[in-house]
């Protein structure tokens, strides 16, 4: 917490006041930024688990809505980003306090559009998204002196009942850390419209660390907010581990006792595990007219 707070000092002139407990009726803001109207949360695992911490399902997602009704940006950074991540953390808080002094500036119209390799989209994610590599199938790189400097990915997805079946979802989107390059978002995302003139595209926002403006100016509408989820942390509580990868189904390989009369929480606290919850997520929509 103190290593974040004092990067931010390093790339702000503004006052930044420290665990500061007036303002979210008792709760701590951890790093806060008045003139910005922006907060910081360092949630170390271990003390903001479940199990441990005593942090349910609702809690910071709760913070959060609790600072949006005072007008201020609560980012919520986990220990294991920091940690294990911390250019690419860096690199978005130079961006959420508007410090260009260190960050290289390129034209989105110096760069070219191009379709890129599974592997240079899976070393790009890895060092320039905190969610890392995913899994998709349409996936285009910025190029900027035959180096790549931004990256959109995206998967054919199932439509609802009565759709038309050309739906996608845009997965991720990443710039170079420590990079900025105005308007790269809409021309990576004009050139996949040109080439798959989708119906629909959804995305969904970390309500952690983003508002949704980007998908604003992509055209996109707000739908809903989706629920908190959880990762289950492992290694000493030094390592987050998504929800999807202890299925109760897949728990009988995973565990060395299972019961299948309990529930996957039951049987993963019966073997020891604990868990953090995130913030939910913003889901939007793309609608071609």
């Amino acid at each position: 917490e103190k290593e974040v707070t004092e990067y931010i000092k390093s790339l702000t002139s503004h006052t930044v006041i420290e665990n500061d407990r007036t303002i979210l009726k008792g709760k701590e803001i951890d790093c806060y930024i008045p003139a910005l109207r922006l907060g910081f949360e360092y949630n170390g695992l271990y003390w903001h688990s479940e199990k441990v911490g005593g942090f349910e399902s609702h809690y910071h997602n709760w913070k959060t809505k609790l600072a949006a009704t005072s007008n201020i940006r609560l980012i919520t950074i986990f220990e294991d980003e920091w940690i294990n991540n911390r250019q690419i953390v860096e690199s978005r808080i130079a961006h959420l306090l508007g410090n260009m002094s260190n960050v290289c500036r390129i034209h989105a119209r110096s760069t070219s559009i191009v379709q890129i390799l599974n592997t240079d989209k899976r070393e790009f994610l890895t060092n320039n998204h905190l969610q890392g590599d995913d899994i998709s199938a349409i996936r285009y790189g910025a190029m900027f002196n035959g180096e790549l400097v931004a990256v959109m990915t995206f998967t054919k997805t199932n439509m609802s009942k009565g759709g038309t079946g050309n739906q996608y979802e845009l997965n991720r989107f990443a710039v170079k850390n420590m990079c900025h390059i105005p308007g790269i978002v809409s021309k990576l995302f004009k050139y996949f419209l040109k080439q798959y003139n989708p119906q629909v595209v959804i995305s969904y926002a970390d309500r952690r660390w983003c508002t949704g403006n980007v998908y604003k100016q992509l055209g996109f509408n707000f739908n809903n907010v989706t629920p908190p989820s959880y990762w289950y942390l492992i290694d000493n509580y030094t390592t987050r581990k998504h929800r999807s990868n202890f299925m109760k189904h897949m728990l009988i390989d995973k565990l060395s006792t299972f019961d299948p009369k309990l529930t996957e929480w039951e049987n993963m606290q019966a073997s020891g595990y604990d868990r953090i919850w995130d913030c939910g997520t913003n889901k939007f929509t793309y609608t071609r007219i």
